[in-house]
């Protein structure tokens, strides 16, 4: 009996385990189906969107569904339910045990509406979500002047300038002939979005073009066409010049019209130039491409310069630009080929200074009044001399002088000495010694002396340079020891040529020159002439002689005396 009792336990054991098994397993032997109605799935085991770098948080109100896009449908209540769902090829979403819904071209913040709505007629004490999880990804045409024209993957938060990058960017220079011009400058059929290369016959045909930035079009499956200026949209960040794509979209990237397919800005903007014109374009927009006006700009005043009918006369038209960019009443429309001119503030913000180097107190940059503030003003300013001042070597630079351009100067310098007159080589001479910019003044007259004829007035960027004392004199040439020697007041040349180890053997003695510090004039050597500090004395080098030469030429022309004598003794005795 109780055999037979733990046989009849032992088979009901296995009866009942099998009953749980077939429990617990349930849910795969089902399928799908309780997928649809599990209670609350933890947030790993949700899609979540993937990884994608864009420019802002997606804007409910403005983007659009098609066919790709995941979203999240979430039903809270008892039991909690998720879904994620993906827009069909037809556009359509499919909310299992609820119903089909057209959602493609809706907005997402429509969409949402939609679906909570639908959804709601099932659930009615459940909150629903609805949430897009992942971009979809679709193709658009890139046509034109780009690098690759084709068509190109993109997501819906894609603008037309990323499609275009995606094509390998703007063509730089594009070679088309005069027929595909043409074709380049409008916008084609669908049909035409290629240019064939093959066209092309010979290098004479080509005519280079710049693709452009400012025309681009963007059609749209639709047939609507929109005009795309990237240009614009790079300089000013305004969106509404470089849309985001939908599915189907075709770009066209024309060439630039560069004979009249410009607008130029001159003056007082902060990038003057010619910038391509766009049809419609207005005052501000060429503005804004020139980056906005400067600071110093006369608002009082602009000029539109304008071609006639006739092509050829032009008007213009003077704009007063105060309260321009508040009034749009004011901002006139611009025509192809305008030149617009800004003119500066007069002397707006000029910071008139000099600058003070050298031996005083306090070097450095001093504000001037122009045609107040003199020499002397500044000096005192810069708190004086320092005691190691040299007032003999002092000077004045007037920069802008300084950048004067000699043009008989720097069409001598291009010439060979040889072939100058004796006056271009003077005049040559004088002036590769002269010190450009250097104003006459005489320090140790106007400080010592008090000789206010020296007291100049200054003006902007002026340089006072005022060197230490070298109390040192150059001798350089053919002496034996050329260098510094040291400075004795009294001393004549003999005595520094002696310091200098004396003359060597091919000196040029009569030729010597004592190069003046201060005026750097080359002053040939007398009894009275006094040397200074920082004086140069330069021995030149005898010339060297060509003995065969000058050989040569004695008895070519002795020879020569020596035919005519013989022809005249002849032409005597006859």
């Amino acid at each position: 009996m109780s055999k037979r009792l733990f046989i009849f336990t032992v088979l009901i054991l296995c009866l009942l385990s099998n009953l749980v098994f077939a429990q617990g397993s349930g849910s795969r032997l089902i399928g799908k189906e309780p997928e649809l109605t599990t209670t609350w799935q933890k947030q790993s085991q949700v899609m979540l969107p993937t990884s994608q770098a864009l420019e802002k948080t997606i804007e409910p109100d403005k983007y659009v569904l098609g066919p790709g896009d995941v979203l999240a449908v979430s039903i809270w209540g008892e039991p909690n339910t998720n879904f994620n769902l993906t827009v069909t090829p037809e556009g359509r979403l499919l909310i299992p045990t609820v119903s089909v819904l057209q959602v493609s071209g809706m907005t997402l913040s429509d969409a949402k509406k939609k679906i909570v709505k639908e959804i709601k007629k099932k659930y009615i004490s459940g909150e629903v979500t609805v949430t897009l999880l992942s971009l979809r990804k679709f193709r658009v045409t890139v046509a034109g002047a780009v690098v690759r024209p084709g068509t190109v993957v993109v997501t819906a938060m894609d603008r037309v300038s990323d499609a275009i990058e995606k094509a390998g960017g703007f063509l730089e220079k594009v070679a088309v002939t005069k027929q595909q011009e043409q074709t380049f400058l409008t916008t084609p059929t669908r049909k035409e979005m290629t240019v064939k290369t093959s066209e092309v016959k010979t290098s004479a045909e080509l005519i280079t073009k710049e693709a452009s930035k400012r025309n681009i079009s963007l059609t749209r499956n639709s047939g609507q066409t929109f005009n795309v200026d990237i240009l614009m949209y790079q300089i000013t960040g305004k969106t509404e010049h470089n849309p985001y794509l939908l599915d189907g979209d075709i770009i066209y990237v024309p060439v630039k019209e560069e004979d009249v397919g410009i607008v130029g800005v001159y003056g007082a903007v902060k990038m003057p130039g010619e910038y391509e014109y766009v049809k419609g374009d207005r005052l501000a927009d060429i503005i804004a491409l020139a980056h906005g006006l400067t600071i110093d700009a006369d608002v009082t005043q602009a000029t539109i310069v304008r071609f006639e009918a006739d092509n050829k006369t032009t008007r213009s038209i003077k704009i007063n630009l105060k309260g321009f960019f508040e009034d749009e009443s004011r901002n006139i429309p611009l025509k192809a080929d305008d030149r617009i001119y800004i003119r500066y503030l007069p002397q707006f913000h000029r910071k008139m200074q000099v600058t003070v180097k050298g031996e005083v107190l306090y070097p450095g940059e001093y504000n001037i009044e122009e045609g107040k503030t003199r020499l002397k003003d500044i000096i005192q300013q810069a708190g004086g001399f320092t005691k190691k001042a040299s007032l003999s070597n002092a000077e004045v630079i007037r920069k802008a002088h300084e950048e004067l351009v000699d043009p008989e100067f720097e069409r001598l310098k291009k010439m060979d000495i040889a072939d100058m007159t004796q006056q271009e080589r003077e005049y040559f001479k004088i002036k590769s010694r002269e010190k450009r910019g250097a104003m006459a003044v005489d320090f140790e007259k106007l400080f010592v002396e008090n000789d206010e004829a020296h007291n100049i007035l200054l003006r902007d960027r002026d340089v006072i340079n005022v060197p230490p004392v070298g109390k040192t004199v150059t001798v350089t040439g053919q002496v034996l020891y050329p260098g510094l020697v040291a400075y004795k007041p009294g001393q004549n040349l003999d005595y520094y040529i002696k310091e200098a180890g004396g003359y060597n053997w091919n000196a040029r003695k009569n030729k010597i020159r004592i190069i003046k510090a201060k005026t750097k004039e080359w002053i040939k050597p007398g009894r009275k002439t006094k040397i200074e500090v920082g004086d140069t004395i330069f021995v030149p080098e005898k010339p060297e002689r060509d003995w065969w030469g000058l050989f040569k030429d004695i008895m070519r022309v002795t020879s020569e005396i020596a035919t005519v004598a013989l022809i005249v003794q002849n032409a005597f005795r006859k």
